[in-house]
């Protein structure tokens, strides 16, 4: 499965999307030999979701795959937080996550090519007396803040991309405890103001829905082969 924010799939057929995985341009058909293309089966939004009528709140949605991904050097699973054993360290404030995609960039273009970048998490008290007045509806209990408030962030077509954590251990695993959600807008414009910080969705208060959307699927089946050094591993859902 993929996690990305419900907007991004809001009125969207499955039938109409594709996965890619492995992806380092964001043009569509210039692809690497490492890259999978993945047919999408099932859309499941949160059921609380409800678009901007709903402030953008429960902004998250799974992406079931029509066949099975492929792990390889450049196509990795990221882990659900299930106990959330995590969730209070990775999201405290002043604590660093990392976050990649497209977005418009500088020059307010989208980047051609893969970007990511560190930001810091934002107590919720900090967030809501520096976002703008008509922007504090967005800060819930079922969100977060994070970014700079100097041009470092995340803005148009990052949206539904995941906000990931680990440990000071280079072999810690790397958890998703956020997903790009919303931010303000440059007064008359539509894209992002990155004087801003960014809300993301927090994962962690979706981790029983995510399991009810699990449940009726098969159990995965892991097949590890090995080709020289590398580890190819099968994750059919």
């Amino acid at each position: 499965m993929a996690c990305t924010a419900g907007h991004c799939v809001w009125k969207v057929s499955p039938g109409t999307l594709r996965v890619a995985l492995g992806k380092y341009y964001r043009d569509f058909n210039k692809q690497q030999d490492f890259t999978q293309i993945k047919d999408v089966k099932e859309i499941v939004i949160q059921p609380a979701y409800q678009d901007l009528g709903g402030n953008y709140g429960s902004d998250i949605a799974v992406l079931l795959m029509a066949s099975p991904i492929e792990f390889s050097p450049v196509v990795r699973p990221l882990c659900i937080d299930w106990e959330l054993d995590h969730m209070s360290t990775d999201l405290a404030d002043g604590n660093f996550g990392t976050v990649a995609g497209w977005g418009v960039n500088e020059n307010d273009t989208f980047s051609e090519s893969l970007r990511s970048t560190e930001l810091q998490v934002v107590s919720d008290k900090k967030c809501l007396s520096e976002q703008p007045r008509d922007f504090k509806k967005y800060v819930t209990y079922t969100s977060f803040c994070a970014g700079y408030r100097n041009g470092t962030g995340v803005c148009n077509g990052d949206s539904g991309g995941g906000l990931v954590f680990h440990g000071p251990d280079p072999n810690s695993k790397w958890f998703l405890q956020g997903i790009v959600s919303v931010s303000p807008r440059r007064r008359g414009t539509s894209l992002c103001d990155p004087t801003y910080y960014t809300v993301f969705t927090k994962v962690g208060v979706y981790v029983k829905w995510l399991q009810s959307v699990l449940a009726p699927l098969e159990p995965p089946t892991l097949k590890n082969t090995t080709e020289g050094e590398v580890l190819i591993q099968h994750l059919h859902f």
